[in-house]
Order: C-alpha cells, then structure tokens, then sequence
C-alpha cells in the first residue's frame, strides 16, 4: 500500500492542504491518474471530435461555457469509478448566451467517460413567448413518446421583461461493460448533435409564424426524434 497510487495521491493532497484549518472535518476524494489520463484521452481524441464533424457546414458553434482550453474543461466526478465529464453547448452565434439576448432555444450536452462505462446526456429548452399556443405547449407535454423523460414546464420572463414559456427535454444514453467502445459513443454522439440541429432547423422554422400548425407539427417531429424516450 505505501508505493499505492492511493497512498501517493493522498499524500499529496494533505500536504497541498496542510494549512487549512478546516481540513479535519474534510472529505478526501481519491481518483487514480492515470485512468484519469485515460478517461481524458479517450474524450478529447475519440469522441468529442463527432461533435465537430456533426457541426460542420452549420452555422451552430460550440462553447464551454467559460474561458478555457478543452482540457481545462474536463472535471472530475465523485462516483465509484474514476469518472471524468465534459460539460458543452451549443450556441446560435447570432444569439450569443449573453446578458440581454433574448434566446430562443438552450442547448447543452454532457460526455461522461469511466473506467467501466461511458453516458452521453442532452438537455434542450425551447423558450416559446407568452402569447403561443397553450394547446400546442400541452400536446407536447402530454405526448406518451416523452413519457420516460417527461418535458418539463416553466415560466420566466425574458431580460426585457416579457413573459415566456420555458419546455426543457432531456435524454441520456450509455453502456458499460468491461471496456469502453470509444467508437460507439463517438458514433452515438454525432448521431445526438444532428437530431438537436434537427429541432434547432425547425424551432427557427416556426419562429417565422408561430401560428402555423404545419411548422409546429415539424418541431414536434424533430422532437420525437431527437427526445423519444426509448
């Protein structure tokens, strides 16, 4: 155990800690660095690239959400396994998540990669304005293909003060196993980024009348696509 990646890695934490006064009622999260590496790898080089390459030719970009290399953007989550994430979204240039842009739609991905399994989630909100149709908000909501991940509904106002309807739509898929299949979830995670650029291409298809039944009913389909629950 004294020449364990454990021993080390706590050695090294107490020491960085050593002069603050509450590190004896601290938890003390351990995490083996070289599958860290690994994990770090495996995201970076196998599959995030397919979220590139599905974005290609779009004029949709990506963003951390904060200042920084890609490698600066991985963390560590506290689970059993030694697991690292990297959190992402998708971002409309001509409506930069900034404050006073008032945007129509949110998207944000997340890759989990661990020593036994990988996870891939989305989460879309679509921001409908006040006046839409509560018919068409509730056909969506109440549509059984959404039942596993039921949409959720919320109201908000937009920063010049009008009120909106916020749905949010979420999914999440993975597999684990004895080892990683960096090919299955680069492949799974362009399929992703497209069925979201799907509901993107008809959510601003709809803004253009959204009174039109026949638009609505093209985001619907999007939706089922990109956010039945399977």
């Amino acid at each position: 155990m004294n020449h364990s990646w454990q021993t080390t890695e706590l050695k090294q934490y107490l020491k960085k800690n050593q002069t603050d006064p509450l590190l004896d009622s601290k938890n003390v999260f351990l995490s083996n660095p070289e599958q860290k590496r690994q994990m770090d790898k495996m995201i970076i080089n196998d599959i995030f690239p397919n979220v590139n390459q599905a974005l290609k030719g779009t004029p949709v970009k990506i963003s951390f959400g904060r200042d920084g290399e890609i490698t600066e953007c991985i963390e560590e989550e506290w689970k059993t396994h030694t697991t690292r994430s990297l959190m992402f979204l998708l971002e409309d240039p001509d409506r930069p998540l900034l404050p006073g842009v008032n945007i129509k739609w949110f998207c944000r991905g997340k890759i989990e990669c661990s020593a036994v399994s990988y996870l891939i989630t989305f989460e879309f909100y679509i921001y409908f304005p006040e006046t839409f149709s509560l018919k068409k908000i509730l056909k969506l909501l109440k549509d059984p293909v959404f039942a596993g991940m039921r949409p959720q509904l919320d109201y908000q106002e937009s920063e010049d003060g009008t009120g909106v309807y916020a749905i949010e739509f979420s999914k999440g898929k993975g597999a684990g196993g004895a080892a990683i299949n960096p090919f299955e979830a680069g492949n799974q995670i362009y399929d992703d980024v497209k069925d979201n650029l799907d509901v993107i291409y008809a959510l601003n298809d709809l803004e253009t009348d959204y009174k039109s039944t026949k638009l609505f009913n093209g985001l619907h389909r999007a939706l089922i696509n990109a956010y039945e629950a399977n």
